[in-house]
């Protein structure tokens, strides 16, 4: 039995003898148990861990006084002191009874910069007192998520073989070189590879051996040749494929039609063949291949057809051959490949059509074609009465408008449908939400105001361009009228200059092109489809655009917009968005065939 009235007492005599107070390390109020002297690493130095990862076990770092003692209460600040990284957590603290102090560091994400951390001893008022030890730690990198090949983008005369040797690095997602990865090699178009895997070594880099011959001809023909590498995991394939591109003689694309889709674009050449780039996700490039995306145009599989148009969709195309014979190729969930299916072909396959046509247009998932009758035919998307028939139902096959309309030319905005009739007048059918029809009347059971038969434009135009809310004409004189993407009214396009055909796009912009080929460009403040918005609708007034060029034929796509140069070289030249000071143009190439 013990008295309770004498724990006061044995408190007290506790902390007079004893040199070490007990208490937890967040606690700081007392002073050091004795004169701190020195610190050193307890534990945790030298750990291996991935980049921008906390370390396993964390910091700890012992304080002692000139005794060798442990020191409890002294402050402690950790620091990252080289590599980037941080110390999770509390960074200051005071130590334990033990005279230990603990931090979680999380290393930065270099693998090149030396990680290091520190400890210091403080004084009470959060001063160094010069008492430090330095920890260090050895980052390795996180897994392999992209490659690059170096030295690409050779251009060479023509020649009947090449080799080459091409390296390629992995990097972690930090931009690390990271070894023992796996290099996926393909060669989609042309040549063979020594190996179609390859492992990375400690410098995170691997290479490879291509070799392309001439097989049709005395040198490989003028054009881009190509190879991919792609990092592959356990998972499958880790970011996208890159290119190792060699090109081969003047490689730049000559054209005499245009069509550009939402986020591909086509051209036909000099000698009649069909060539597409840009997304192919979806087939629309109808080379068979399918690749994500192609920079370079590739030739349109269709069995030696000899094209004279081409046009695009949101993601399928079309094209005419000089015989009046309709091809269409890529997504099809619509039928608007005309082909009496709703099947997906990434390769050419012919409209089932009733008459021959002399030329065709795109919507964003419809088509239509004109016959050498002037009539009308449309098959595709009639979601908005866009086919012109009177009825809301899809036809995967052509199908003449209603109302027995002759017509001279027709043409396509996303969700509507305009043509220009043998009699001068303009008649427009499909989705008139935002006044694109232009006629003040509306009807039928749409998602949104339609018209599902032609009716008549208000005034007299000879050419005609139809965007995504809008269409325009252009009357005797030159003069540009545009109505829908909610103006007023049918509205005068202020222009400097008079135009002789009109270009119209999937978003705000829509252009002219002068007699000279000059281009000028304007926007519509109000579009719902990409947010632009202003109080109350109008346009801008139109401006120069394309830096001087003049072009025999412009067209504005979802992604980039495209022209044909004028003159003896007819070559093509897109950018990445509405021609502007900005963005840097760029000539389209060829791919290259053996």
């Amino acid at each position: 039995m013990y008295n309770r009235a004498c724990l006061p007492v044995l408190a007290l005599i506790l902390v007079a003898c004893s040199d070490d107070l007990p208490t937890t390390s967040e606690t700081s109020s007392s002073e050091p148990s004795s004169q701190p002297t020195a610190i050193v690493v307890q534990s945790g130095d030298g750990q291996t861990e991935v980049v921008a990862r906390t370390l396993a076990n964390p910091l700890v770092a012992r304080v002692t006084d000139a005794r060798g003692r442990g020191v409890h209460n002294a402050r402690v600040w950790f620091e990252v002191v080289s590599g980037g990284g941080a110390i999770v957590g509390k960074s200051s603290m005071v130590t334990d009874t033990d005279g230990l102090a603990y931090a979680d560091w999380r290393l930065g994400i270099s693998t090149a910069a030396e990680q290091a951390a520190r400890a210091h001893v403080m004084t009470a008022s959060g001063n160094p007192t010069g008492i430090d030890v330095t920890f260090r730690a050895t980052s390795r990198p996180d897994m392999p998520w992209f490659v690059e090949v170096e030295a690409s983008g050779e251009a060479i005369e023509p020649t009947r073989e090449l080799t080459r040797t091409v390296v390629a690095r992995a990097y972690d997602s930090y931009r690390n070189p990271t070894p023992d990865a796996t290099v996926r090699w393909s060669a989609p178009m042309a040549g063979t590879l020594r190996a179609d895997e390859t492992v990375t070594g400690p410098d995170g880099t691997t290479e490879n051996e291509w070799t392309l011959r001439a097989t049709s001809g005395a040198t490989l023909g003028a054009g881009a040749y190509w190879i991919t590498a792609i990092i592959t995991n356990g998972s499958g394939s880790s970011g996208a494929p890159v290119q190792y591109i060699v090109t081969v003689g003047d490689a730049r694309l000559v054209a005499t039609a245009l069509a550009a889709g939402a986020s591909h674009t086509c051209a036909v050449d000099d000698a009649g063949q069909v060539h597409c780039w840009g997304d192919d996700t979806e087939g629309q490039l109808g080379d068979g291949i399918s690749d994500p995306r192609l920079r370079y145009a590739v030739p349109l599989s269709a069995g030696g057809e000899s094209f004279t148009q081409v046009v695009a969709g949101r993601a399928h195309t079309c094209a005419l051959t000089k015989a009046g014979k309709a091809f269409c190729w890529g997504t099809n969930r619509e039928g608007q490949l005309g082909d009496g299916t709703q099947a997906f072909r990434s390769g050419a396959v012919a409209v089932e059509q009733r008459a021959t046509f002399v030329s065709l247009v795109a919507g964003g998932e419809h088509t239509c074609g004109l016959t050498d009758e002037g009539a009308a035919f449309c098959w595709g998307s009639n979601r908005f009465g866009q086919l012109g028939d009177g009825s809301l139902t899809a036809h995967a096959a052509p199908n003449e408008i209603a109302g027995g309309e002759r017509f001279t030319s027709l043409i396509a905005g996303v969700y509507h449908t305009c043509g220009l009739t043998t009699d001068g007048r303009t008649v427009c059918w499909g989705n008139d939400e935002f006044g694109q029809i232009g006629t003040g009347t509306a009807g039928g059971s749409c998602p949104t105001r339609c018209v599902t038969i032609p009716i008549p434009v208000e005034g007299s135009f000879v050419a005609l361009s139809a965007g995504m809310q809008f269409t325009c004409g252009i009357d005797h004189q030159g003069i540009a009228w545009c109505w829908g993407a909610r103006l007023s009214a049918r509205t005068k396009v202020e222009s400097p200059v008079p135009f002789a055909s009109l270009v119209g796009s999937r978003g705000s912009d829509a252009c002219g092109l002068t007699d000279e080929g000059r281009l000028y460009c304007w926007t519509f403040y109000y579009d719902d489809y990409y947010y632009y918005y202003d109080d109350p609708a109008g346009l801008t007034t139109p401006q120069p655009v394309g830096g001087g060029r003049t072009f025999s034929s412009f067209r504005l796509g979802g992604s980039q917009a495209c022209g044909i140069e004028r003159g003896d070289t007819a070559w093509v030249i897109c950018w990445g968005g509405l021609p502007s000071a900005a963005l840097e143009p760029r000539y389209v190439l060829r791919v290259g065939r053996p």
